[in-house]
């Protein structure tokens, strides 16, 4: 993938995931799986939003410049009355030190009362700033100073960390601005600060209003999206990039053929997305199993198998069992000779209940982003193994179990194969082929993705 091709599948992808999270219709826990960085293990979508923010390249480019820019901070100059003893600091108000003298000691002439100059720090446009910096500031120390990876410290290096925290901890223009422990940021200081002309002074304004509405998670905000574009999505793994572009036009294909609506999902749920209306049900799950689709095939551990496959596969999982045992102190193993995992799943209920019985149709998903044989090679094996292991996770009344492609399901099981520049002539009875071209948002759903989403017909609303 060029980059060019890299920046039009942010653009859309952006565009697509957009709307989505503002009304919260895909889980944030699996964006959150989806978009981690590597080397990270985060549960918490807030925390994954404070580490992408600090990562964004205005928030970089601002803390570089803070040094400099802080020799020109803004203040207001005013006089106040202050008492010294044998030193004159700014003009002598005599009225009034004559009457100090007179009430403490007529004979002390080294007793003055001056008008003395202080510069006041804390105007509006200065709290915004020290709030800012402060959140900064925890954000790098809680969850970037300990990381090593390059996609931190091509950012980040040690040297800008160290740099940075210094100067939050050692400037005095700086740490002469109240604590912003001390005072909550209100719409009159914020009105204030955005009215400022110093560039300082705008960026740290910008910077901190995006800072809110991430919290918020108003993804509809302009600078909202430039950020998820910038570092959300764009740091990803290619794979990763692509299958996210393929399941949100999906999304939307359902939408728009199908006059489905995505349901909003509690943000730890482990469907990708849900899909409904009165007499339709869609789950969408992205790189894990299905609520009703697993593909996993078990071995018994006490069984006399007689097919010598089976008789070494258990014999391995035998000794796999003993020497976890024996070197890692392990209490069991999970024995299992076959475990798939497909790009996506879409389980579709038109006249069943979801969490009881098996889908009417379930599509399988793999997505290559290539255009070599070999890859697409692989990617077939893959599907065609998912597709015949593919099982509603409780037996049948006889303790067998119940796969999906067996005519006795009930189950429609569709192979669904997502390239992005594989041209291929022939087609296939067994295999749905989609390209990125059936679904890019510049020409529309193809005929393909039509047919493919339009389904069973009693569920597809007449255009006419």
């Amino acid at each position: 993938m060029s980059s060019s091709e890299a920046d039009r599948l942010v653009d859309e992808i952006v565009e697509e995931l957009t709307p989505y999270l503002n009304a919260g219709s895909i889980s944030r826990a699996e964006l959150n799986r989806d978009l981690d960085y590597e080397g990270l293990d985060i549960d918490d979508f807030d925390r994954l939003k404070d580490i992408h923010f600090v990562l964004s390249e205005p928030v970089v480019d601002f803390v570089e410049n803070l040094p400099y820019r802080l020799r020109r901070i803004s203040t207001e100059h005013g006089r106040v009355k202050s008492e010294s003893k044998g030193e004159i600091q700014g003009s002598v108000d005599w009225d009034r030190t004559f009457k100090r003298r007179y009430e403490q000691n007529p004979n002390d002439r080294t007793l003055f009362v001056c008008n003395t100059p202080v510069a006041e720090y804390d105007l509006p446009e200065n709290l915004v700033l020290r709030k800012l910096v402060e959140i900064v500031s925890d954000i790098v120390t809680s969850e970037l100073t300990e990381i090593d990876y390059r996609w931190r410290t091509d950012r980040w290096s040690n040297e800008l960390i160290t740099k940075f925290q210094r100067t939050r901890s050692k400037n005095v223009h700086l740490n002469r601005i109240q604590n912003p422990d001390e005072f909550n940021l209100s719409g009159r200081i914020l009105s204030s600060s955005r009215k400022s002309r110093k560039p300082l002074y705008q960026d740290a304004y910008s910077l901190y209003t995006t800072y809110e509405d991430l919290q918020e998670n108003n993804f509809g905000a302009d600078s909202v999206r430039e950020l998820l574009t910038d570092t959300v999505v764009r740091p990803g793994r290619k794979e990763v990039l692509f299958e996210l572009f393929v399941l949100c036009r999906l999304l939307r294909a359902y939408e728009t053929i199908n006059n489905l609506l995505l349901r909003r999902l509690e943000s730890t749920a482990s469907k990708f997305a849900h899909l409904s209306r009165d007499d339709c049900e869609i789950r969408v799950y992205h790189r894990r199993q299905g609520d009703s689709v697993t593909f996993s095939e078990p071995i018994d551990r006490d069984i006399d198998y007689e097919h010598r496959f089976l008789q070494r596969e258990q014999a391995a999982l035998r000794e796999y069992e003993q020497t976890s045992k024996e070197m890692l102190d392990t209490s069991g193993i999970n024995w299992v000779i076959y475990t798939g995992q497909p790009d996506f799943i879409f389980e579709e209920y038109y006249d069943r209940a979801p969490d009881s019985e098996p889908p009417n149709r379930a599509i399988i998903g793999e997505v290559k982003r290539s255009s070599r044989r070999g890859t697409i090679t692989e990617g077939l094996r893959e599907l065609t193994k998912y597709a015949k292991f593919a099982r509603y996770p409780d037996s049948d009344s006889s303790g067998d179990p119940q796969y999906l492609d067996e005519s006795g399901s009930g189950t429609i099981v569709e192979k669904v194969l997502v390239t992005q520049d594989f041209e291929n002539i022939s087609t296939s009875s067994e295999v749905i082929h989609l390209q990125s071209s059936d679904l890019r948002r510049s020409t529309g759903f193809t005929s393909r993705v039509e047919s493919l989403v339009a389904y069973p017909s009693s569920c597809v609303v007449s255009s006419n």
